[in-house]
């Protein structure tokens, strides 16, 4: 193995690993609100397109690095449509449930107002 090739695939690995962090912070928070969506699209492709470039020119210390980065931004791409949707529905409910806290409390104050019309009435007579 040549020097070169042994750069090759140290940074290979470097990039790589650039990728782990923000999986491992995506997992833990269950959010990925702050990752584009645009982004992942392009990254795939630009990979997708480095790897048909690096095997037909036969570069190993290319390919085989980004054959993981492959896999790692199809987790990436995996987890932020699972925790977006999870997030989404999550908001959904609690605005519902919103929604049914001030319906409740609407009929509360309607029934108070009822009340006291009823005993203002009876005071009267």
């Amino acid at each position: 193995m040549e020097i070169y090739d042994f750069f090759g695939y140290l940074g290979g690995l470097i990039l790589t690993l650039c990728l782990v962090p923000q999986i491992m912070k995506t997992y833990k928070t269950k959010k990925a609100d702050d990752i584009s969506t645009v982004w992942e699209y392009l990254y795939f492709i630009g990979v997708t397109f480095y790897i048909i470039y690096a095997i037909d020119k036969d570069l190993p210390p290319v390919y085989i690095p980004a054959f993981l980065e492959l896999i790692f931004i199809i987790i990436l791409f995996y987890l932020k449509r699972k925790y977006d949707r999870e997030n989404k529905t999550k908001r959904q409910n609690l605005s519902n449930d919103n929604n049914l806290d001030d319906n409740l409390d609407d009929n509360v104050d309607d029934n108070l107002d009822d009340n006291v019309v009823i005993n203002d009435n009876i005071n009267e007579n």
